[in-house]
């Protein structure tokens, strides 16, 4: 079960230090596609510290295959917010009115990784595009596309930590599961920018990188959640291949926040970086997680590091972000860390 008050907490003094701007969501509806994912479980989670600083609440209208399933992963969550059944490629026939769409989900059904990359492709672009008609043709304020910073493709070693305006996506002959997703993406963008301009409405396209906290996967594809999971359960935590990509990471309230100011302060036609300020390689991350959650554990490193590693770097810029709100109030990384940790201690007992 969602522990909404957690989620709530860890937002509010976010949400009060940027009450000036958040006031504009005064009354507002907004379509949250996605809303079963991690993002979407901390928009869902964050209403109720949002709508304690507005005269009128906030109301989300969560688009969800299931309904069934969404309140039941849901039970408790703010009465503010209504679950929509649907399929997402229909979208543009549904009778809703709202004023912002924060678009979080790919559409279809989930693609297996190095399976159907073509579906991946079109699930990206084709569920973009049925949400795009749908805020055509309801005249919608704003549009908020959670896209990714797997657009860049790989990224070398002088263009990191890489900025919007890096070009260098993977070539689509090289069509993989993750060149599709990161062309999708990219194709996704475009979409946007072009009917924003054709329909009068505000685009913007958050490119969001990694994150941590409450609710993150803890035994999946993700290496912090891995090894949180691995050094409170084990004492020795797994790093599975050499320890040399280099990450950074962004704790959740602070993403929720952001995204926000994207959808109100961001510019239209633009793409911005959201992710952590703190790089550090997977193999430090890894013994920074030993020393915070148990300094007696081990680290042990898979595989051995080669003498000339592959530039393996996924760190955004966040000069542009830093415009539309300061990214030094966000949690340090040792802090999202421990409250990530905190939260799966309890969810261990």
């Amino acid at each position: 079960m969602i522990d909404f008050g957690l989620i709530s907490r860890e937002c509010e003094k976010n949400f009060l230090r940027n009450q000036v701007w958040l006031k504009e969501l005064e009354g507002k509806k907004i379509l949250l596609t996605g809303a079963t994912g991690f993002f979407g479980t901390w928009f869902l989670g964050s209403l109720s510290a949002l709508n304690k600083l507005l005269h009128q609440p906030v109301k989300i209208v969560a688009f969800v295959r299931s309904e069934q399933k969404a309140r039941e992963k849901f039970e408790g969550v703010s009465h503010d917010v209504e679950f929509i059944e649907g399929d997402l490629f229909r979208l543009e026939g549904c009778n809703l009115d709202v004023d912002i769409i924060i678009h979080a989900a790919v559409g279809g059904s989930p693609v297996p990784e190095e399976e159907n990359s073509e579906l991946l492709f079109d699930n990206i672009v084709e569920g973009t595009r049925s949400a795009l008609k749908f805020a055509a043709k309801r005249n919608i304020s704003s549009f908020l596309l959670i896209s990714s910073g797997g657009v860049y493709g790989p990224v070398p070693k002088e263009g990191s930590p890489v900025k919007e305006n890096y070009l260098g996506v993977e070539p689509s002959m090289t069509a993989g599961y993750r060149s599709m997703y990161s062309i999708g993406k990219r194709a996704a963008e475009n979409l946007g920018v072009a009917y924003s301009q054709k329909f009068g409405f505000k685009f913007v396209s958050a490119r969001c990188f990694a994150f941590v906290g409450p609710y993150l996967p803890m035994q999946s594809n993700f290496a912090i959640g891995n090894f949180i999971h691995d050094a409170l359960t084990s004492n020795k935590i797994i790093v599975g291949g050499d320890g040399t990509p280099v990450r950074s990471y962004m704790y959740m309230s602070d993403l929720v926040t952001s995204l926000y100011a994207l959808a109100i302060k961001g510019q239209s036609g633009e793409a911005y970086n959201v992710g952590g300020v703190q790089e550090i390689t997977i193999e430090d991350l890894a013994y920074l997680i030993r020393d915070s959650l148990c300094p007696k554990g081990s680290v042990e490193v898979r595989e051995s590091r080669p003498q000339m590693p592959k530039d393996n770097l996924y760190v955004p810029n966040l000069e542009k972000l830093n415009s539309l709100i300061p990214i030094s109030e966000f949690v340090s990384l040792r802090q999202a860390i421990e409250k990530t940790a905190s939260w799966y201690r309890n969810q261990l007992s």
